[in-house]
């Protein structure tokens, strides 16, 4: 029944993106098919979907640098999306700084228009606050496919901010739709990042 439902929704959004879907049963729920091809990212690959892990895709560094997102594995990682306008986002940055000071914690800036790393790097200046981890930023390409994978997966699109607990080997372990604050959110968070290590 779940399944269903979850194709329903992925049904919906690929209509809404003027798409169709193929189902995948061994990677995720769905697959968005647009214009008879699968998603792709930046480099042509196939964008899979949710499973237990977020998709591989590309991000790009203050100096430009293409990297993959699984090229920050290797030990437990919040990924946290984020955007210049939201200011929710913003608020949460004490509480990303002390994560970072005892686990790697990655800002995945997910704005249109933040697309290039002159952009990312003035709205990085533009925050009252220093921020003591990483941040990279992702293409208006690879934020449709990322959106779409992520309806798939939660039947909701992607907001900002969210965050991710990822084991080293990249397995989603914690996720968190809206802002870090110091509850039982942010405990769960922090009890999901004992778990990983």
């Amino acid at each position: 029944m779940e399944r269903n439902r979850r194709q329903f929704i992925c049904d919906l959004f690929a209509i809404a993106l003027g798409s169709t879907v193929a189902r995948n049963t061994l990677a995720a729920p769905c697959v968005a098919v647009v214009e008879g091809k699968p998603l792709e990212n930046v480099e042509g690959e196939v964008l899979t979907c949710f499973s237990d892990k977020l998709p591989d895709f590309s991000v790009y560094t203050l100096n430009g640098t293409a990297r993959k997102l699984s090229s920050y594995y290797g030990k437990p990682l919040v990924a946290n999306i984020w955007a210049d306008y939201c200011m929710p986002c913003k608020e949460e940055i004490p509480l990303l700084n002390t994560l970072a000071e005892s686990i790697s914690v990655l800002g995945i800036c997910d704005d249109p228009m933040i697309n290039n790393s002159t952009n990312l790097s003035h709205a990085l200046g533009r925050l009252e606050q220093r921020v003591n981890y990483p941040n990279v930023y992702v293409t208006k390409e690879t934020d449709r496919k990322l959106n779409a994978c992520y309806v798939s997966k939660y039947g909701v699109g992607l907001a900002v901010p969210t965050t991710f607990v990822l084991g080293a080997d990249g397995r989603i372990s914690y996720h968190r739709r809206g802002t870090l604050t110091e509850g039982d959110e942010y405990r769960k968070l922090v009890a999901a990042i004992s778990v990983r290590r």
